[in-house]
């Protein structure tokens, strides 16, 4: 970050004129960008537009109580968030009472990836949360276009991903129509069973400045990759390093189960991101823990919150593990969700 203010302050001398000019609309686009020529900065580009019938992945976020986690993360110190997802960074970022810094969204699936650039862009772009909703529920290709016209401080990539044509077809088929998103699309206070009450930002002005204000200061990495790789432990580095800034969160969702990540690999990664963790750093898990209502996993899953000063040494997240899964339903279960467990336990 010093490099960068560095460079900014020549420029003041050496082309006073166009950095006036320039200044008034492209300052902070300028300076975050100037962050992106370390690659490991750089959020991913699905090349590739998902095929329509390939299914829409885990896009919807069927967490539907999160907001009863409130408490919990309005507790969670300065930093960056790390999680797996869609909407669940988000959702959990904007309970944070403004201490969430940066967002990074990781995930293998390119639906979820997908997802994530072109909802951080509208966030981008929004200039009320109104607006957002208009962009995000009933916004056509051509309202993408007279955005990217219209609001010069945008990323060069958030611009990239409003100006592709099938980027917003897939956004239209995967978001704005298909019906699954209707819990989430609509204000919690109409949903009977209370899905997403006390953490929807579509519907609470306070929660949508804080995740809005990510996207505008162009603090929401999207990355392309799987948590133990370590291109991404490089890239989570590089984040950390140039914003000068330590883990808040590491938001492993269901990731720990045997079947993704595992027990041994998920202890691995967390010892590989160490040097960019403080002793306040949370470590956030999912899981199943009422068998009795399988076929409501949305409704039963429960969330463990555990600080790396209650466990120094990374192995005893081991037994934590192996805790949470003796209380899943069975793998012998023939229900098929997001969160089957796939171990011994």
């Amino acid at each position: 970050m010093r490099v960068i203010c560095i460079v900014e302050d020549m420029l003041k001398l050496i082309f006073p004129l166009i950095f006036v000019f320039a200044n008034f609309s492209a300052h902070a686009m300028l300076r975050c960008e100037g962050l992106w020529f370390d690659p490991r900065l750089r959020s991913d580009q699905i090349e590739n537009i998902p095929a329509y019938n390939s299914g829409s992945g885990f896009i919807v976020p069927n967490e539907l109580l999160l907001g009863k986690q409130k408490e919990a993360f309005g507790k969670l110190s300065e930093g960056i968030y790390l999680t797996v997802g869609t909407e669940r960074g988000l959702m959990s970022s904007s309970l944070a009472k403004g201490k969430i810094k940066a967002l990074i969204q990781v995930d293998l699936d390119p639906k979820v990836v997908l997802f994530n650039r072109i909802n951080r862009a509208l966030l981008a772009g929004s200039q009320t949360r109104e607006h957002y909703l208009q962009l995000r529920l009933n916004s056509t290709h051509a309202d993408w276009l007279a955005l990217i016209e219209k609001k010069k401080d945008l990323s060069s990539e958030d611009r990239q991903t409003l100006s592709r044509l099938e980027a917003w077809q897939w956004w239209q088929e995967k978001v704005q129509n298909l019906s699954t998103w209707k819990k989430f699309h609509q204000n919690p206070k109409l949903n009977d069973d209370q899905s997403y009450l006390d953490a929807n930002y579509l519907y609470d002005d306070v929660l949508f400045a804080r995740v809005a204000e990510l996207a505008k200061q162009q603090r929401i990495f999207v990355i392309y990759d799987s948590l133990g790789k370590e291109n991404f432990k490089q890239r989570v580095d590089g984040i950390a390093e140039a914003l000068q800034l330590k883990l808040s969160v590491v938001d492993l969702s269901n990731a720990w189960q045997e079947g993704y990540l595992g027990h041994e690999n998920t202890i691995q990664f967390l010892e590989s991101l160490k040097p960019q963790m403080q002793s306040e750093t949370q470590f956030v898990f999912t899981y199943l823990a009422n068998p009795g209502l399988r076929d409501d996993t949305s409704s039963v899953f429960k969330y463990l919150f555990t600080q790396l000063s209650q466990h120094p040494y990374l192995s005893e997240l081991g037994v934590v593990m192996a805790n949470m899964a003796r209380v899943e339903p069975s793998k012998t279960n023939n229900h098929r969700s997001r969160v089957n467990r796939f171990d011994d336990f």
